[in-house]
């Protein structure tokens, strides 16, 4: 069994096997003494199938990696567009359901987090002075799926400009789970409340306690299905069942002293392993509640000659882990 981060350690297939002594179903994961979903082995060696859903891809590549030789890239045009992993073997999450700090886990990295402009088929004409860049071309999914992002507006001689299609960043991946009693239940990912790995790496994760559905189901996932909420390329480098109970972790806040009408820039920094965490900020103690949310907000004090208390409270956006607050003071001058 390996372990990472202080108390995060990985479900062994033995400690599922416990679990079905006790009536759960036995793990079919892959022969090791892990349940692993994809570990960066070649896909054909895991047993995992790669096809795409609409007009989504799914590769396997080896520039990018993050353990073993391969990580699978998907690109992806909306949340109903990416890619299908198709697993030979099933993989019982049900045994894990029981412990709250069991975790399925998706390590990703995004190279390119500033989307680029995305075309699909070309546009119609450009139309008099300058209408031509606000008529998209329509894409076209596969097999009557939804239709990929819009390509480039048609061509203006009036201004020399052609429309094109800037999606917005990547916020949220969209995973659906495809037991093998027939069922489907999917769940979001936010990409901002994602724990830090090495290098650019990334952990997406979720309680498999909080996965919604699951225990309606068998329990057995045959496939798992990949989607971003808009255009981007990811590439997935793990997929495993992990078990965190690494607490909460938050560094000081320093005090501020500036002047009244600054903008003051706040920046919170906090670690719980794999756990997603939510940043919630109070700027003014004798007004309580919440006026920003994230790891970096800014405000701006409007009355000078005061010292203002400021609150940061940083909890597990699942609610399993216990929040961690603290307190900073401003001096705001004239």
């Amino acid at each position: 069994m390996r372990t990472q981060h202080g108390r995060l350690t990985l479900i062994s297939s033995a400690a599922v096997l416990a679990a079905s002594i006790v009536g759960a179903p036995r793990a079919q994961a892959q022969a090791s003494d892990e349940l692993n979903i994809y570990t960066g082995v070649p896909v054909r060696q895991a047993g995992i199938k790669l096809s795409t859903w609409g007009s989504g891809e799914a590769t396997q590549d080896t520039d990018h990696v993050f353990i073993g030789s391969t990580s699978i890239k998907i690109a992806t045009h909306g949340a109903y567009q990416g890619a299908r992993l198709e697993l030979a073997n099933p993989v019982d999450l049900k045994p894990a359901l029981a412990d709250k700090y069991a975790y399925l886990q998706f390590v990703v990295t995004l190279p390119n987090k500033n989307t680029q402009p995305t075309f699909g088929y070309p546009g119609f004409p450009g139309f008099g002075r300058g209408m031509g860049k606000f008529f998209g071309g329509q894409g076209r999914g596969a097999g009557g799926y939804p239709g990929g992002i819009g390509g480039p507006g048609g061509f203006n001689p009036s201004t020399q400009e052609t429309g094109m299609t800037t999606p917005k960043p990547l916020s949220q991946v969209r995973v659906v789970l495809v037991t093998t009693d027939g069922k489907q239940i999917e769940f979001y990912l936010p990409i901002d409340s994602a724990a830090s790995g090495r290098g650019d790496w990334s952990y997406l994760a979720i309680p498999v306690s909080a996965i919604p559905g699951l225990d309606k189901t068998n329990g057995e996932v045959k496939e798992l299905r990949i989607f971003g909420d808009s255009a981007a390329v990811l590439y997935l480098g793990e997929v495993r069942v992990v078990r965190d109970e690494t607490p909460i972790r938050v560094d000081d806040l320093p005090e501020y002293t500036v002047a009244k009408m600054d903008v003051v820039t706040f920046t919170a920094s906090a670690e719980a392993g794999t756990t997603p965490l939510k940043y919630e900020w109070n700027f003014d103690a004798a007004h309580p509640g919440v006026d920003a949310e994230g790891k970096t907000v800014k405000h701006q004090y409007r009355k000078g000659q005061q010292d203002y208390k400021v609150t940061l409270t940083v909890s597990d956006v699942y609610g399993i882990k216990k929040p961690v607050t603290r307190t900073t003071t401003v001096h705001v001058t004239l």
